[in-house]
C-alpha cells in the first residue's frame, strides 16, 4: 500500500496528463483514474488514524 502522499502525487501527475489529453474519451478515463488516487489517498489517511487510535486505546488499556 501506498501513502497518502504517494497517491495524491500520482493523482496530480494524472491531472497533468489529463489536461493535455485532446480526446474526451482518454480525458473521462484520466478524471476516473485522477478521482480514484484522490479517495485512495483520503483512504489511507483514514486507514492510518484509525490504526494510531486503535493502538492508543490498547496502550491505555494495559
Amino acid at each position: 500500500m501506498k501513502t497518502p502522499a504517494e497517491y495524491l502525487n500520482l493523482a496530480d501527475r494524472i491531472a497533468e496528463q489529463k489536461s493535455s489529453a485532446t480526446d474526451p474519451f482518454i480525458r473521462e478515463r484520466l478524471d476516473t483514474m485522477e478521482r480514484s488516487y484522490r479517495l485512495l489517498a483520503q483512504s489511507a489517511t483514514v486507514l492510518a488514524q484509525s490504526a494510531n487510535l486503535q493502538n492508543a486505546l490498547e496502550q491505555k488499556s494495559k
